[in-house]
């Protein structure tokens, strides 16, 4: 369906934001915002704002959109163009040198293991979401533990400490401090991120799927060390 609208209010945190979208592009436009920086955290406003726009033209409608911000201009005109593979400071990826055998071992595994597979989309939508990044990753850390439940409704923290080498005191720092938020709904009590913040949170989740990966391919193979 071609909907087309604009619409001005007030933006989180104060200023104003104008939605406007046309042919399925959707613009925000942010005035007066006092607590923007930087065009990183515009484009994190920026996609709240969208989200919040069309996730209630879905409701309206009945349909599950879904947003990607895909460029950012400063007051100047200067562009900043946002891909899906996200960077650090010193333009370090996520990503695997060995491509091809890392996605076909997680195909692999994804296929027999519903924990991996739980997991890897919980990842990458950690990725794609940086609004909501501490969530996504924090369940996905959930996913894992779950898998290492003795029973049905138990929890595996403790067998994944145990099985993976991580800890409860790291997990809870980097990610569900920021995560409890977003996962209790509670926007208000939302800690601020930087964009230095959110790779760490991305880099550390992703090195304890890396570790659960290769211990499932141990538990498959009879090494139970």
């Amino acid at each position: 369906m071609h909907t087309s609208f604009r619409s001005t209010f007030p933006s989180p945190g104060g200023g104003t934001a104008t939605a406007s979208c046309d042919a399925s592009q959707i613009t925000i436009v942010l005035s007066d915002v006092p607590d923007i920086d930087g065009h990183l955290t515009a484009m994190v406003r920026a996609i709240d704002i969208a989200n919040m726009v069309v996730s209630s033209l879905g409701f309206a409608l009945g349909c599950g959109y879904s947003v990607e911000l895909v460029q950012v201009t400063d007051e100047n005109g200067t562009p900043h163009v946002y891909g899906v593979q996200p960077k650090d400071a010193n333009g370090t990826t996520l990503g695997f040198e060995e491509t091809n055998q890392v996605f076909g071992l997680a195909v692999q595994l994804a296929g027999g293991h519903p924990g991996v597979r739980s997991a890897l989309r919980d990842y990458t939508a950690a990725i794609a979401d940086p609004y909501f990044v501490a969530f996504y990753c924090y369940r996905a850390v959930e996913a894992i533990q779950a898998s290492f439940a003795r029973q049905p409704d138990g929890s595996g923290w403790e067998e994944m400490h145990q099985a993976l080498g991580t800890n409860k005191e790291s997990i809870e720092e980097i990610l569900k401090d920021h995560a409890d938020p977003l996962r209790h709904g509670k926007l208000a009590q939302m800690k601020p991120t930087t964009a230095q913040q959110r790779f760490e949170m991305l880099d550390f989740t992703g090195n304890i799927l890396t570790r659960y990966l290769d211990w499932v391919v141990k538990q498959a193979n009879g090494d139970t060390h």
